[in-house]
């Protein structure tokens, strides 16, 4: 966006839109003893947040805890579960 301030002295904001967002690749999931790590690609000034449910249907849950900033590595995420199946999403915001 841009700000404009006329001779008047009123200060105006246009808004610019936002490149689309590029959804992350998921790199790598592990799970040892119920620690589960899910690696993933990241696009420089994007907020990431991992959810998880039970069933692939949901509801789904936010991960506490579970948030990073994109800087264009790849990054981590952890989640600690005991269930016997459990899914995860990562959403993607601005």
């Amino acid at each position: 966006g841009a700000f404009t301030l006329d001779a008047a002295g009123n200060l105006y904001f246009t808004a610019g839109q936002l490149p689309p967002l590029t959804a992350a690749t998921l790199t790598q999931i592990t799970s040892v003893g119920g620690f589960n790590t899910i690696s993933f690609t990241t696009t420089l000034g994007v907020n990431y947040q991992l959810y998880f449910a039970t069933d692939a249907a949901g509801p789904w849950m936010p991960v506490s805890g579970a948030t990073a900033w994109g800087d264009g590595t790849e990054q981590s995420l952890f989640d600690f579960s005991l269930e016997p199946t459990v899914f995860y999403r990562l959403e993607s915001t601005y």
